[in-house]
């Protein structure tokens, strides 16, 4: 009886079952904004170019006078549409002689990457969103170091909008970092008990609202969300192709994802340093 050889045909999943579960890890660990947003992916069904999720107004408390009756109430129900047109991609190609010869293994080293600048972009996505929809009439004036004061405004902004304070994330810059962990009320993300947090980026809290650190905002930015505020949807998370290059002598390989985003209630869950 010939050997049964296991080459590429026998090992191509558990492969790619491997590097999906890289993907998703670096992505994890990158995205700090995109755990704060409101997720519709299930909404997001094949061959649809928008995703329509489901919005709905609310019930007023009605006070009864004696021998009347109450009066029933509906609940009108609508859907919001968010166009899922943001395809993002990253390719690379790798030549058999820097694959055999280098000392990592370049595969894993090149998805990680890939995966990190993917999270990045969806993360840079939604702050831009965010910095151009957010209500005027929410924005917090920065006036010498960022601290007790404007956390509270913004806060007490999106209150007065209506938004509940469960839910509620603040993104800083790293240059803001130094003077949040001098606000007296923020509570170190390590007191926790757990790891948890603080592998998704948070480093804490200010009066129950999460806060996380973004490179991707500058000196001087700052935004507190609702959950709810802003919409994001994956049609296709990150898939992970290779083909043979044969100009190149190598394997051109490449990670890409569809998705798509929104600021709702325009605006009114935003809160920034203007």
């Amino acid at each position: 009886m010939a050997d049964v050889v296991m080459g590429n045909t026998e090992t191509v999943a558990l492969r790619q079952d491997l590097i999906a579960a890289l993907v998703q890890r670096e992505l994890i660990d990158e995205a700090v904004i995109v755990p704060g947003v409101y997720n519709v992916s299930q909404f997001a069904e094949v061959g649809a170019k928008t995703v329509e999720f489901p919005k709905a107004g609310s019930f007023t408390v009605q006070k009864k006078i004696e021998d009347e009756q109450a009066q029933a109430q509906a609940v009108t129900y609508s859907t919001d549409s968010l166009a899922l047109n943001e395809h993002a991609v990253v390719q690379w190609i790798i030549p058999k002689r820097s694959m055999v010869q280098s000392r990592i293994n370049l595969l894993a080293d090149t998805v990680a990457r890939a995966a990190r600048a993917h999270a990045k972009t969806v993360d840079d996505d939604l702050i831009t969103a965010m910095l151009a929809g957010a209500a005027s009439g929410n924005n917090v004036t920065l006036s010498g170091s960022f601290g007790r004061e404007e956390i509270t405004e913004m806060r007490s902004k999106l209150r007065r909008a209506y938004w509940p304070t469960n839910d509620l994330t603040l993104a800083i810059a790293p240059e803001l970092e130094e003077d949040m962990l001098n606000v007296a009320d923020f509570i170190n993300a390590e007191k926790y008990g757990s790891v948890a947090p603080i592998q998704n980026g948070e480093i804490g809290k200010v009066f129950g609202v999460k806060v996380v650190v973004s490179t991707l905002l500058t000196a001087a930015q700052a935004l507190m969300f609702h959950r709810e505020a802003v919409a994001l949807a994956f049609q296709q998370m990150p898939e992970f192709d290779e083909q043979k290059d044969l100009q190149n002598l190598g394997i051109r390989y490449s990670l890409d994802q569809l998705y798509g985003y929104k600021v709702l209630q325009s605006g009114t869950g935003i809160s920034k340093l203007a």
